[in-house]
């Protein structure tokens, strides 16, 4: 190798150099030992007396492992520890679930009193608004939360992240500019969702600010900050919950006022607590905002594909059958949704992980690390799936208002189709850190394409249960493609065989629930299914936790 007249820099494994162009501070022995150099002192003719202690200009050759030096000592290394990539994942999820889980499960203890505060109509008129909302928020930041998750994450040190959330700032205020003015048209989705115009801006503005700053609060590694977020605002939104809904008696206004006050809340919690008013500055981030929305965009046609899926159930059972058969039906996904729930929280932390992480690159580690994840993944999202069918009816039943009986028989498919959304979400955060947005879009839209199809064949056949089937197989071919195409970037070695009995068992379980469900050997069956799928699915969960612990 060529000397460079700077000198060397030794790489962390000591037994290769390459060159750089920053200034190495040059020390001799006596230097080392503790002397100033002086011209007018002569050097000590025997150095090694002196303990030497590696440093970025010697020799490859003095590192190795096995040299030691003249007194027979091997030199300290000062190695630092690699990151135990499993362990780093582990904390980050269990401080996203301990703020969002425990938040949102408050949230289903209130179903009860939601159901008998709103009734079937209300309570399916208030799932449709809510559902639009969430679509409008994407579309007026022009889905720019994706922007600020990935390159405020980034370890590069490239992105600036007071640009990173500036630009997203000017995205999100210049979207709600306009959509104020579009919102005269709002009556095109509805005359019910027409007369809630004003609430639905609100709404729509406060939900899109308040996205742009927990996700930068997240992303800027304030982890346990954001989680303890998801507390204060469902705090204060079942607080102003049973303000306007169980004492005024406000409604579906009362409902939609709520969610915009703890959205509010949230707001002020994080903007004052992380300072986020600090990361504004306009001259920064203004090279990349390009780059940002070109990542951004295509995520906004697949938030419209997964609205699709998800509202066009709703709309079509309103439309083919009544609005109180969509409440039955909205009140049924309310329980499946808690395992896209916490799988949701999962794919945040592994987010991080896999954009900000130490396997960013594509290795056979990296490989690996997701081979691993996935498979306990896997293994742990149909294990709670098999958990939840076992207990469905006796939870709907306990905790919905009388009238929504009929709900836990929906539930199968639902809870497959949330098992299968898990699976989606993990291999988009494989498209998140490539920055293919894009094939994002393309695999949701086959999903969503796949929904509508079955839904309008379904629907007036079967009901509820058509809605359901449908959702199950949309999610599914949107997993299958997205394991092929995601090939490209990274090589996940599922166990088919196990895999396959796996979900064998959330199926029969399902047709236990809804064929079984009059019948003595109801709970016999869904016993003996869960613990047999207990027994498959605990050793690879049993694995990740020794990789966890291992140091």
């Amino acid at each position: 190798m060529r000397q460079n007249a700077i000198g060397y820099v030794r790489l962390v494994d000591h037994t290769e150099l390459i060159e750089t162009t920053e200034p190495v501070p040059i020390f001799n022995h006596t230097e080392r030992a503790g002397f100033a150099h002086r011209p007018d002192k002569a050097t000590p003719k025997n150095p090694e007396h002196y303990r030497e202690t590696p440093d970025r200009t010697t020799s490859a050759r003095t590192h190795s492992p096995n040299h030691t030096n003249p007194r027979g000592n091997t030199p300290p290394l000062h190695n630092k520890p690699k990151p135990n990539e499993y362990k780093n994942l582990a904390k980050n999820t269990v401080s996203l679930a301990i703020g969002q889980f425990a938040s949102k499960l408050l949230v289903y203890f209130m179903i009860y009193f939601y159901t008998l505060w709103l009734g079937k109509d209300g309570f399916g008129e208030v799932s449709n608004i809510v559902n639009i909302c969430a679509l409008l928020i994407v579309g007026v930041t022009l889905s720019i939360g994706d922007g600020i998750n990935r390159y405020a994450l980034d370890k590069t040190g490239t992105y600036d992240k007071k640009g990173v959330f500036t630009n997203a700032l000017i995205v999100c205020l210049s979207g709600n500019a306009v959509f104020f003015v579009l919102s005269f048209f709002i009556g095109l989705f509805g005359e019910n969702i027409a007369q809630y115009r004003l609430l639905i801006v609100f709404y729509v503005l406060v939900g899109s600010i308040k996205s742009c700053v927990a996700l930068f609060v997240r992303s800027s590694g304030h982890v346990r900050l954001y989680a303890v977020d998801g507390i204060v605002t469902t705090a204060a939104n079942i607080a102003f919950n049973i303000l306007f809904l169980g004492i005024l008696g406000l409604s579906v206004k009362g409902y939609i006022m709520s969610v915009v006050l703890g959205d509010l809340c949230s707001i002020l919690f994080l903007t004052f607590s992380a300072k986020v008013y600090r990361s504004i500055d306009f001259k920064a981030g203004r090279w990349f905002f390009g780059k940002m929305l070109k990542f951004s965009l295509p995520y906004v046609p697949t938030a419209v594909m997964i609205w699709i899926i998800n509202l066009s159930d709703g709309l079509i059972i309103t439309a083919k059958m009544s609005a109180a058969d969509n409440g039955v039906y909205q009140a049924a996904y309310k329980f499946p949704a808690l395992i896209a729930l916490a799988a949701g929280i999962f794919t945040q932390a592994f987010n991080i992980s896999a954009i900000g992480g130490e396997n960013t690159e594509p290795s056979p580690k990296r490989n690996k690390f997701f081979t691993e994840v996935f498979n306990a993944y896997t293994s742990f999202i149909f294990f709670a799936s098999c958990g939840l069918l076992l207990i469905i009816r006796p939870l709907l039943l306990k905790m919905t208002a009388p009238g929504f009986e009929y709900a836990y028989r929906v539930t199968p498919f639902l809870i497959l189709g949330s098992v299968f959304t898990c699976f989606g979400q993990f291999l988009g955060t494989v498209y998140a850190a490539e920055e293919k947005s894009v094939s994002s879009m393309i695999t949701a839209a086959s999903g969503a394409a796949m929904n509508l199809l079955l839904n309008f064949a379904l629907i007036p056949i079967f009901g509820l249960q058509g809605a359901a089937f449908a959702t199950c197989v949309s999610y599914a071919l949107i997993f299958a493609v997205r394991f092929k195409d995601t090939k490209k970037y990274v090589t996940i070695d599922v166990k088919s065989a196990r895999f396959g009995v796996q979900c064998g068992c959330a199926l029969l379980m399902g047709c236990v629930i809804i064929f079984f469900h009059g019948s003595g050997m109801y709970y016999p069956l869904l016993i003996a299914l869960f613990l047999v799928s207990g027994l498959i699915c605990g050793r690879e969960v049993m694995n990740m936790g020794r990789r966890i612990l291992r140091r």
